[in-house]
């Protein structure tokens, strides 16, 4: 039974996808361009309103799922499912965009090297375990030990919930200290250690605070501390984009989110083109394309000395945002006569056979139904 989709979350959505690709916008130009403008309206618009807002967008979009996946135990079987779905999405783009590459001559290859090419292809082939894509990766990773989190967080009390929450937002304290730079290590890109945090923080405050959602003025405060908060951060250029991790950015990400929460209604158009906007970040953040949108077409260096900066990356990014949400409603027309027809069936058989082979490795009967 699916859940119906809830209007404000997913108009939440289509603005966290807005967020991310406006940021885009400016850190994927010719490397760091915007750094040669000299302090004024311009350079403060494109610190302001691009580069700090990019990772904030992250936070929000991951949160909505983190937000429901807490209402219930996920099972093996549910998490694999929706990983297997989402793959078919991910494979579609991955391949097509390669091809279209080759084709145009935008890929990086050498005419005679065909390890490069086999290298490629087997990146066409395999976008997640390539990391074509970073927050893909992670995502199929978090949605792999979702269901062992779940457990495993249900299973301590309140205050050991709390303070596990404490030690995540401490760790992400590292990005905002100027004499502390380095890195904190969150762990390989499938198993990404940001994304476990920010579901340790969502999960405490959708079960034991969940009231906090609820209260508009200090939904407004958070929103405005954090936002004065990271932009600050890009400024003053302790970091050039604040790390999903960082205090600020869940601040401003908290405020976002309550606002949208206490928003109340049903829209078709809305969860319509909601279902499109991962599609966004999979062409937009693809390696040629990428290259081709921000340094080639909707270059900003004309534009660096102009009044109508601002105006021109929220045309670009408008204009890029609907343009590939049309293409993948023609996917998604591709898909409803040909791979949705089977994808439901392939993955039981899938999942059938990797069943019988760890069966027998099960102790239990009871534990071996979970397999079946």
């Amino acid at each position: 039974m699916h859940r119906e989709r809830q209007s404000n979350f997913e108009a939440l959505r289509l603005w966290a996808m807005f967020i991310i690709t406006f940021h885009h916008f400016a850190i994927h130009q010719v490397p760091y361009v915007w750094i040669t403008l000299p302090k004024g309206i311009n350079r403060f618009l494109v610190e302001v309103f691009m580069l700090s807002q990019g990772q904030m967008g992250v936070v929000l979009f991951f949160a909505i799922t983190a937000y429901f996946l807490c209402d219930s135990t996920p099972s093996l079987h549910e998490s694999f499912k929706k990983a297997w779905s989402l793959e078919w999405e991910v494979l579609f783009w991955s391949l097509t965009l390669s091809v279209l590459s080759i084709a145009e001559g935008w890929a990086p290859l050498s005419a005679s090297s065909k390890k490069d090419f086999l290298k490629y292809l087997i990146n066409a082939f395999t976008p997640v375990l390539s990391d074509t894509w970073w927050f893909t990766t992670s995502y199929m990773g978090f949605l792999v030990v979702s269901p062992f989190l779940i457990k495993l967080l249900q299973g301590l009390t309140k205050k050991w919930h709390f303070v596990l929450c404490v030690i995540a937002l401490v760790a992400g304290l590292n990005s905002q200290i100027p004499i502390i730079k380095k890195s904190f290590t969150y762990g390989s890109v499938f198993i990404n250690l940001e994304l476990i945090g920010l579901f340790i923080i969502v999960s405490y405050i959708r079960w034991y605070a969940p009231k906090l959602f609820s209260k508009p003025i200090l939904s407004v405060v958070c929103l405005l501390i954090g936002y004065a908060w990271t932009s600050m951060h890009v400024i003053l250029q302790f970091n050039l984009t604040p790390t999903i991790y960082n205090p600020a950015v869940l601040f401003e990400a908290f405020g976002w989110f309550s606002l949208f929460c206490n928003l109340h209604f049903q829209s078709k158009i809305v969860n319509r083109l909601a279902k499109h906007t991962f599609a966004i970040y999979l062409i937009t953040e693809f390696g040629t394309v990428k290259v081709l949108l921000w340094q080639r077409v909707f270059r900003i260096q004309p534009f660096l000395h102009s009044p109508w900066l601002l105006l021109y990356a929220i045309a670009a990014t408008v204009i890029i945002y609907m343009s590939c949400m049309l293409l993948d409603w023609i996917r998604s027309l591709i898909f409803k006569i040909t791979v949705d027809r089977f994808r439901g069936r392939l993955f039981e058989r899938f999942w059938n056979s990797i069943s019988r082979i760890v069966a027998p490795w099960v102790t239990t009967r009871k534990e071996a139904k979970q397999f079946e």
